[in-house]
């Protein structure tokens, strides 16, 4: 039998390797290979394909193998552990691997059982200047963000639970409050004047001087001997500077306990902890800033976006827990906010309501208009203040304020288009972020004495952008009337609940007015008409005598008052004939005036030689202006004249031409100079004036 199955085996293969062999080169290709891994290999067309290439080159991708778990008693910089080598390596998959081992490590090194475990600010420091050279040293657009995402995720390795956060947040919350009471109280405490205490304690000490000045007058009369005495007070002084010296070693004991580095102090798993995750990430950031060209800002730029919305999402895990909020937002605004270089700052103020948007439309609880406030707080203080550079400031207005009212409010347009259409789906909208109250809040920022006066105006202009927008939209959030509990709101109490009780109560007056028999109510109006009809009647015959002892008197009045109006009218009438009257003569000479026809064309002819002379004289001062130009032109250029021997080429070429030739000798030698030397005589014919000397030697 296992003959038989061998002989099987054998005769498979050999089916198997016959068909192999007959294939053509093109079937083969098409076969699947182990080449075709690569990357870069022609057979990858697709760009999704080529993408996941990447990833699983990189060493990103999802694999079944088991990872190893790291002992989390061991300390971040050991030699076991060695984060910082592998982290900063120059081979990118043990770059990864590291990162994927970080976050078990992470986990079980911050969990609350472990007695041993926590992790310092020191030792993040350590560790995020390791995790900022992988994403340095990290190519490929695929394989910068998905490394960027395990960056990222490596937040919620030292989150803590829910119940924990909670604690956490209401501890900060206390501390905060504690922080402000003792601020306001050393205010109070300032408040005296030096000058007041000096007076005060300088009158005492005199006054005690002479109370004791006469006190041992006294008792050097009365005990004349004081030896004794102070060497008592010798001794008493000694046992003080002993005790002094006690106390005085146990302050410095208490100091060297105060003394001790908080930065060393290790922590567990928690809001607090996972906040100090996020102040050392941007201040590494922050301090590597400079190091970075511009090839490699951009991945940086997706990191700081994805933390920014895995911190908004942690808000909104935690229910948007106040203390929460606070921890993260203190962390930003004193690492990044309120410090250089500004393109952190704007990268923030860009990115902060994108992503806030998008955490909110995935939340358990949506946010508020109270909520809201409180978590785009430091963008509010950036307002206020500017954060010294005003770009700044205008960035802010213009990316978060202007930006949410157009684009994610209520009453944005987008929010009204996907009302009319009645989309189901998921939307950024911030639908219970009631706009009127943020515009109230703006209002309230604006009129703050902590602002400053530069800032004010940008802050009005903004609240009436939200007050016309709401005008012109009709519509916002709509609040729900809670009942307000015992000891909270007392000035909402006082205000619109007093009003109501009010208004309930004159209506129920009114209805109680209003309940009454019938016959009662007839017999009760018919005798107050009758009265009404009497008091007109007797007031209408008082009037009538008095209009009628005060008419002669008015008459007289009325006249005078006329008489006055037609004087000034009539000396106003003369006064306009006297200006007018020239005019007027003047006129009717004109009209009196005629013309001939041939008066009418001498007068064309003389208008058409005026035009005429006009345009020559014209034409004359634009001939002079231009001749008057071109004389300065030329006396800008350089004139070759005997003074300037030095000519150009273009100069002695156009000499050339123009010059005259040189007049030619009337006589020429009838023999050769040369041949004749000294025998040869030259006949040099009469002309005139021009009579030469004999050329006899020219040699």
């Amino acid at each position: 039998m296992v003959a038989e199955t061998t002989s099987k085996d054998d005769a498979v293969v050999a089916k198997a390797s016959s068909k192999e062999k007959n294939l053509t080169k093109r079937q083969r290709r098409k076969q699947p290979n182990d080449k075709h891994k690569w990357p870069q290999h022609p057979k990858i067309q697709s760009m999704d394909v080529r993408q996941k290439a990447y990833i699983r080159v990189a060493g990103l991708g999802s694999s079944s193998k088991k990872k190893e778990v790291i002992d989390p008693k061991l300390d971040l910089m050991s030699p076991e552990v060695k984060f910082g080598r592998l982290l900063g390596g120059t081979d990118q998959r043990k770059r990864h691997a590291a990162v994927n081992k970080l976050k078990l490590y992470l986990k079980a090194r911050c969990d609350i059982n472990n007695e041993n475990g926590g992790i310092s600010e020191i030792d993040l420091m350590k560790l995020w200047k390791g995790l900022w050279h992988t994403l340095f040293m990290a190519d490929k657009v695929v394989v910068q963000d998905e490394l960027s995402k395990r960056l990222a995720e490596l937040l919620w390795c030292v989150a803590g639970t829910e119940e924990e956060d909670e604690y956490a947040g209401q501890a900060y919350l206390e501390m905060c409050e504690a922080d402000e009471g003792q601020e306001e109280s050393d205010d109070d405490d300032d408040d005296v004047i030096m000058e007041e205490i000096e007076n005060t304690l300088g009158a005492q000490n005199d006054d005690d001087s002479d109370e004791q000045q006469e006190e041992e007058e006294d008792d050097d009369d009365a005990n004349p001997q004081k030896s004794g005495s102070d060497d008592d007070e010798g001794d008493h002084d000694h046992e003080c500077s002993s005790d002094c010296d006690h106390d005085h070693d146990h302050g410095d004991m208490d100091a060297d306990e105060e003394d001790i580095d908080e930065s060393e102090i290790p922590h567990c798993r928690g809001a607090h902890l996972a906040s100090l995750f996020i102040r050392v990430f941007f201040r590494t950031v922050r301090r590597e800033w400079g190091n970075m060209d511009k090839y490699r800002v951009d991945k940086f730029y997706t990191l700081i976006r994805l933390y920014m919305h895995e911190i908004f999402k942690y808000m909104a895990s935690r229910h948007w827990n106040l203390g929460i909020i606070r921890l993260f937002n203190d962390a930003m605004f004193e690492e990044i906010l309120s410090k250089t270089p500004n393109g952190l700052r704007y990268h923030l103020v860009d990115v902060a309501l994108d992503e806030l948007a998008k955490v909110n439309s995935n939340a358990p609880m949506p946010l508020t208009e109270a909520t809201i406030l409180d978590t785009l707080e430091p963008y509010f203080a950036m307002c206020q203040t500017g954060g010294g550079d005003d770009t700044v400031q205008g960035r802010v207005m213009e990316k978060i304020l202007e930006r949410f009212l157009q684009e994610y409010s209520f009453v944005s347009d987008r929010a009204v288009e996907e009302r009319e259409a009645g989309t189901q789906e998921k939307s950024l909208v911030f639908d219970q972020v009631h706009v009127e109250s943020v515009a109230q809040f703006i209002f309230e920022l604006a009129s703050d004495p902590e602002t400053k006066d530069q800032y004010r105006k940008s802050l009005y202009d903004m609240h009436k952008t939200y007050s016309r927008r709401l005008k012109k939209v009709g519509t916002d959030v709509e609040l729900l009337n809670e009942p307000v509990e015992e000891g909270e709101n007392e000035d909402y109490g006082e205000g619109e609940e007093a009003e109501m009780e009010m208004e309930q109560e004159d209506k129920h007056d009114a209805e109680e007015d209003t309940e009454v028999e019938p016959v009662e109510e007839t017999v009760e109006t018919s005798t107050k008409e009758e009265e009404k009809l009497d008091q007109k009647k007797k007031r209408k015959r008082k009037a009538t005598k008095e209009a009628k002892e005060e008419e002669p008197i008015e008459a007289k009045k009325r006249e005078k008052k006329k008489s006055k109006r037609k004087s000034e009218r009539k000396l106003e009438a003369d006064s306009e004939t006297q200006l007018l009257s020239p005019t007027t003569n003047a006129e009717e000479d004109d009209e009196e005036v005629t013309i001939s026809l041939s008066e009418q064309k001498q007068a064309e002819v003389k208008s058409k030689k005026g035009k005429k002379k006009k345009a020559k004289a014209e034409e004359e001062k634009k001939q002079k202006e231009q001749a008057e130009s071109k004389a300065e032109r030329k006396e800008r250029r350089v004139q070759w004249e005997r003074v300037n021997k030095s000519k150009s080429y273009k100069a002695s070429m156009k000499a050339l031409v123009t010059k005259e030739l040189p007049k030619t000798s009337k006589a020429s030698p009838e023999k050769g100079i040369l041949l004749n030397k000294g025998k040869g005589k030259v006949k040099v014919s009469k002309g005139g004036r021009n009579n030469r000397k004999r050329a006899v030697n020219y040699f």
